[in-house]
This record gives C-alpha cells, structure tokens and sequence, in this order.
C-alpha cells in the first residue's frame, strides 16, 4: 500500500510539479543566501540594461553558484533564460559563448541540451541557426577524440608503468572504441603499445596473427611511400596492387590507409588545379571548366563531382556581361566560318541554353546574320552538287559548305538539308 501511495504521489508531481515543490524541497531563496541574490540581481540588470545575452554556465559562475543551484532558484533561472530570449538580435553571441563554456568544461553535450542552455527550442534552432549544430557536432566530436586520447594515453602509462602486456583488441575493448578505429585515430599510440608489448614479451594466442597484421600494415607503408614518390594519383586498386593486398582487405580491415590514399590524392590534385590556375592567370586568359581539368591532369567528371569549389571560382571569374557576350558575338560575325551559338556560349563560359536565355537579341541577332550570310554558300556548294552528279551524304556536304558537323547544316538551313537526303535517297532506290 505504501509503495503504490509513493507511485501515486511521483505520477502526481510529474502532471504538476509546482504544486508538490514546497513539500519536497526548501525554498532555494534560502538556499543562496542575501548577499548572493544581490549579486545576481545586480549582474541581471546589468544583462537587462546592456541587452546582452550570458550563458546558464556563466551566470552561475560569475555568482558564484553551482549550474544545479542556479536552476533550482526558479525566480533567477527563469529571469535570466527570459531575458536571453528577448536578446534574439544577439543569439549568435550567446551561442557563441555557450560554445566556448562547454569547451572549457569539456563537456559534451546533444542538440536539444544546447538548446536548453541557449534558451531556445530545439526546432527553431535547428531551422534558423543549423551552422551552431554543424560547429556543436564538430566540437563534440572533437572533445571526444581529446577524451579517447587522453584515457588511451593513461591507459598506456599504466600498462607500462606495472610491465603489463595487452593487445591491441583488448587495448581498444577497455577504451570502448573498435580496433580499427583505434588504428585510424590514434596510430601513434598503438605503436607505443606494440613496441611495449614486445618490450615485456607478451605472448598470447592470437600473437601470431598480430604479426600478420603488423607485416601487412609495413608492406601498405611501404606502397605509400611508393605512391608519394611517384607524384601521381592512385586508385585503391593501385596501392592494393603495389602493396600485395586485396583491394577488399584494405576496405574491410585497414580502413585508415584508405584515408590516407584520398588524403594523398586530394592534395595532389588540389596541388596541380593551383599549378593550372596560376598559369591560366599568368596567360592573361580566362579557361572553361574543360580546360582547367585538362591543364590539371584530370577528368572534368572529377573536377565537378569532387572539386567543385574550383568550378565556383572560376565561374566567380568567368561570370559575363553583356560586353563580354557582344563582343564574342561581333567576333564571330567578322570569322570567315559560321560560328555557331554553342560555340560563343562556351567562349563565355555559358550553356547554350544560358546564352539563349540572358541575352536573347545578341543570339538571335548570331543566328540571323549566319543564315543570311552562309546561304549562298550553302546553295553554291547545292549547285556544285548537281552539276557533277554528285550524291553526299549530310556530313559529306557539310564539309563541302565548310561547316563544322551536319548539325548546324540541320539547324541553320534546313531545308537543304533535305535537298541532300532526298537526293542520296533517290540514288539508293
């Protein structure tokens, strides 16, 4: 009976917690004591007066109280989330600094706890300021790695100092973490512990088999060694081949050395786009997307699926104007070849499309000025045809007019185009 009135009272307090808080707990008013409330009072009008936001953490520290204190106190912690909210001009400044405390404290913390902290619901910190989760994300992501390092780095001291062997597995097992990730992460660490482990001769079923892995991880050395002195980029095919290794192996099991490879290659490739760049500038031109990938020694499929910041700043670069576009325009009115739209808009650095659409007058002007002046070219090379009793195909008759492919001779003058295929069709019948 007791027990189910205690169940009773907890569900109670959980649908009304003011109404049992005077019963459970002293009044924190008592708790912090005059002279602290008149320091939290003065440091409150100060945030109220200057409109600046501070954090739970900071508050209590200035105070000087603990955080679980500082809550207790309804009439200070309400106040002062309040007044962090009615701050929403300086959001950013308060994010900022929460960022900060919990990087001093080395606290990780979720999304929604971030939000709690910063006085602000989870939703409208996910919808308006999502870049401070991305930088929580990476901040806790990198505490941890600072908290696995130090905790293997103490593990390590303790396995030497008392001459105790452990293997890598178990080594990573105590730290809650994989062996490969422990490989990936902390690389100079597991060095430390085999060189131990050999100092004090650990022997062990399965040593064997770290030995193994231990020749296999010198011969991935060894090939990467071979790939930074070729200067060239490697597939994981390549290394995998240079190293002796099944590709599949190094996915499964030596994960770390994959990274390393990208690594490698993206500097190199980062490496030759700059080279390219800076002789693009010092030729005093302005090259396609095409170009670019060419002058650095690599596809323009790579170039746009994993360099495309390059493509940005060329188009930053390349971006035209209307001077631009009628110049190229004129140029190709004065060349003794019909140039075509495709071609101006790629001399701009613009899809046909592109050109058609933002600068519609110049391009329709290209247009009518090529079919007016290459007809009588066109009907020339026609009457040459007939008189020899010629039969071309579409391509064949192009190259006669001095046209580049059969596809501008179907887009400009159609209709002899269809002089041509008539006439190659009659001779087949």
């Amino acid at each position: 009976m007791q027990r189910l009135t205690r169940q009773r009272r907890r569900a109670a307090a959980r649908r009304n917690p003011s109404a049992f808080k005077s019963k459970e707990r002293p009044d924190p008013l008592e708790d912090l004591g005059s002279e602290t409330l008149k320091i939290a009072e003065e440091l409150l009008q100060e945030l109220e007066l200057n409109m600046m936001p501070m954090t739970i953490y900071a508050f209590a520290k200035r105070v000087g109280i603990t955080i679980q204190l500082l809550c207790q106190h309804a009439n200070v912690y309400d106040r002062l989330t309040q007044h962090n909210s009615r701050c929403s001009t300086s959001n950013t400044n308060l994010f900022e600094m929460q960022l900060q405390d919990l990087r001093e404290q080395g606290r990780v913390v979720s999304q929604k706890e971030f939000a709690k902290l910063c006085g602000i619901s989870h939703s409208a910190l996910l919808r308006n300021y999502s870049a401070y989760l991305q930088r929580l994300n990476e901040q806790n992501r990198t505490l941890h790695n600072e908290r696995i390092r130090g905790e293997a780095e103490r593990r390590l001291r303790e396995l030497q100092t008392s001459a105790k062997g452990q293997t890598v597995r178990e080594f990573a097992k105590s730290l809650g973490i994989d062996r490969s990730k422990l490989r990936a992460q902390l690389p100079d660490i597991v060095h430390k512990l085999v060189q131990h482990n050999k100092a004090v001769g650990l022997l062990a079923k399965s040593y064997q088999e770290r030995d193994i892995a231990e020749q296999t991880e010198g011969r991935l050395a060894t090939a990467f060694v071979e790939i930074e002195r070729s200067n060239k980029v490697a597939t994981i095919q390549d290394f995998a081949a240079l190293a002796g290794v099944p590709w599949r192996r190094i996915l499964s099991h030596y994960p770390h050395w994959k990274e390393h490879l990208s690594e490698h290659n993206g500097g190199l490739v980062s490496a030759r786009l700059q080279a390219a760049w800076d002789r693009m500038e010092h030729s005093g031109t302005i090259w396609t997307c095409k170009r670019l990938a060419a002058e650095a020694e690599i596809s323009p499929k790579l170039l746009k699926q994993r360099y495309n910041d390059w493509i940005e700043r060329l188009k930053r670069k390349t971006t035209p104007t209307i001077e631009r576009v009628r110049t190229a325009v004129e140029k190709a009115k004065r060349s003794s070849k019909l140039v075509s739209i495709t071609a101006v808009a790629e001399e701009v650095g613009l899809s046909e499309t592109g050109l058609m659409r933002g600068y519609p007058v110049l391009a329709e002007s290209l247009v009518e000025h090529n079919k007016i002046a290459f007809r009588p070219i066109v009907e020339a090379a026609w009457e040459t045809v007939c008189e020899t009793h010629a039969y071309p195909t579409l391509s064949e008759f192009a190259e006669l007019c001095n046209l580049r492919s059969p596809y501008i001779l179907r887009a400009y003058f159609p209709d002899v185009a269809e002089r041509v295929k008539i006439r190659l069709q009659s001779k087949e019948e």
